[in-house]
């Protein structure tokens, strides 16, 4: 051992290591200097503290860095566990959050309710995407076209409204694909085979009907019956509550992709005859692209959370309407603007065209809202084939009611010759079929105006403007504001509405309508029934057949139809030509 070894050896027992004394992959220092004790020093006073100034600078010793032990995981490993560990926490609490607001959310559903109520009442598709669940017709949300039918549903409700003393129900059936008819397979190539394709409104779906009473399904067997031999197969792709933006926009997501013949389309009433604070245009959009697509598919699944419900509930009213309705007069916004029905009219035509396929417009806007106008528009400006089956209704009926009254002698439905007034028109309303009753009387009010309201007894005694006394026609005479442009009414027996509205949706379209901007008589209407309608919106069977046939009648003169069907065929009527 050498000289500095010893020296060090007497400071406190620190031995130098040499590379060849430490074993490898052993530290190379030492133990920690320990300071001996005052007695054990030589010839060192025992009272007199160590001074470490006194040791030569080249007996230090030199302790060697530690060296860092391996680490079990590497750092990148690390900053991934420790990612991940957040990312399981933020998910715990978002849960939590997500439980927590479910549980606040069903203890305030009567305000929750409410509040959905308040909103349906200025935004009608708000109403519809929150009530999807209650709704008359299973609905799911969709993010490119806010909802569609319930794929694999089944639901038997009443007819609503329930005709006096006559309770019906209907049943609707939505195979997987979300059509309420279709054939089993739909494939896009189908050789030999005539393929039209309906889109439209709860028209086309067949509200208030049986599935083989709506027109798809009635116009299928109608063509079989007609051209025996020929194959043809008829979608109904309606959905209730869509509008022409929705119904463009199936046809560019999906429709068109069938590859239909023909395609029959009908839109109107709910583009105009709701209000509405956001239009259809600003929630769908216009973009097709995969980056929106999936922007509006995260949204939509976001929004049916209950955190984002419970912001919704919590958050402030909207400061005032969308965009789209600061370019509609002021008051009166829609989803759907009347510029904007004919630019989708427009474009559908364009898809149908590229596609190869003939296309058929239908108005089928029973409630008369001024959608026909748009309508109207893109058939003057494009070479369409137009269907206007609101005005086919109203020539049909006053056929019938013209019939009526000439069977009972009676003066046909018009103006009435009666004495002027500057403050009130005269309208006389007549009954015929009505049930045996102690009183009979027709209950109402002018057509969206609270200013008038009536509730007169109808008479058949030849009294009260009643033309013939015990002719089984009763006759109410009703004196009318002069300001009133229509009314609404109904007829009661004994305190029985013809038509009763039922919960939990009940039906405002009950009510039968007649215009009265100067005094006029009414038709006589048939207790309980309205002619070819189930309520004034939607046709029972008989109208949902009347649709059927013109769309058949119209068929024949189309390309498609002609390419189809080369050859002769027979028809009902024994007609061998091609018409």
């Amino acid at each position: 051992m050498s000289y500095g070894a010893s020296a060090l050896r007497a400071l406190g027992g620190i031995e130098s290591t040499s590379s060849s004394s430490v074993p490898r992959g052993q530290p190379r220092f030492g133990s920690p200097p320990q300071v001996p004790e005052a007695g054990a020093r030589a010839g060192a006073d025992p009272s007199e503290p160590l001074r470490v100034d006194s040791i030569p600078r080249s007996y230090v010793p030199i302790v060697q860095p530690a060296v860092p032990r391996e680490a079990r995981i590497g750092r990148l490993t690390g900053h991934l566990v420790e990612a991940l560990a957040a990312l399981v926490l933020t998910a715990l609490l978002l849960a939590g959050a997500e439980w927590g607001a479910g549980v606040y959310l069903g203890r305030r559903a009567a305000a929750i309710h409410a509040a959905n109520l308040e909103e349906a009442k200025t935004d009608f598709a708000a109403g519809v995407q929150v009530w999807m669940d209650i709704n008359p017709v299973p609905l799911v949300p969709d993010p490119e076209l806010l909802w569609r039918n319930r794929p694999g549903s089944q639901k038997t409700q009443p007819i609503n409204p329930e005709a006096y003393d006559r309770p019906a129900s209907w049943t609707a059936t939505v195979d997987a694909r979300g059509y309420r008819s279709g054939p089993p397979s739909l494939a896009a190539d189908h050789p030999g085979v005539y393929r039209v394709l309906c889109v439209g409104d709860s028209i086309t779906y067949g509200f208030n009907v049986d599935g083989d009473e709506t027109y798809p399904r009635q116009l299928e067997a109608l063509l079989e019956r007609r051209y025996p031999g020929r194959r043809f197969e008829v979608i109904n792709a309606g959905v209730p509550g869509w509008s022409w933006i929705q119904g463009r926009r199936y046809l560019e997501l999906e429709g068109l992709a069938l590859r239909p013949d023909v395609v029959v389309i009908g839109h109107g009433t709910n583009d105009q005859f709701f209000p509405a604070t956001i239009t259809d245009n600003e929630r769908i959009g216009h973009s097709t692209g995969w980056i929106a697509r999936t922007y509006r598919r995260l949204a939509s699944r976001l929004t049916r959370t209950n955190l984002s419900q419970l912001a919704h509930l919590l958050s402030s009213p909207r400061a005032g309407p969308g965009r789209g309705c600061a370019a509609q007069p002021a008051g009166a916004c829609r989803r759907v603007a009347i510029p904007e029905i004919e630019a989708a009219i427009r474009e559908v035509d364009a898809m149908t065209r590229a596609a190869g396929a003939d296309l058929v417009v239908l108005n089928t806007d029973f409630m008369e809202t001024p959608a026909v106008e748009g309508l109207r528009r893109a058939a003057a400006a494009e070479p369409l084939r137009f269907l206007d089956l609101v005005a086919r209704f109203h020539a049909l009926r006053t056929e019938t009611e013209e019939r009526r009254e000439r069977e009972r002698g009676l003066a046909p439905a018009g103006p009435l010759d009666a004495p002027p007034s500057a403050d009130a028109h005269t309208v006389v309303l007549r009954l015929a079929n009505a049930p045996r009753a102690s009183s009979l009387r027709v209950r109402g009010s002018a057509f969206l105006q609270d200013a008038f309201h009536f509730d007169e007894p109808a008479y058949d005694d030849g009294t009260h403007g009643d033309e013939r006394a015990q002719d089984g026609v009763f006759t109410a005479t009703l004196a009318v504001p002069a300001g009133v442009l229509a009314i609404e009414y109904l007829f009661v027996a004994d305190g029985q509405p013809e038509f009763r509205p039922l919960p939990p949706f009940p039906s405002t379209q009950g009510l039968r309508m007649l215009p009265v901007g100067e005094s006029a008589r009414g038709p006589v209407e048939i207790f309980g029934a309205l002619a070819y309608m189930a309520e004034r919106t939607h046709p029972n069977a008989e109208g949902q057949g009347i649709i059927a046939a013109a769309v058949a009648d119209e068929l024949p003169a189309l390309p498609s139809f002609r390419r189809v069907l080369q050859g002769p065929y027979r028809e009902e009527t024994g007609d061998t030509s091609l018409r």
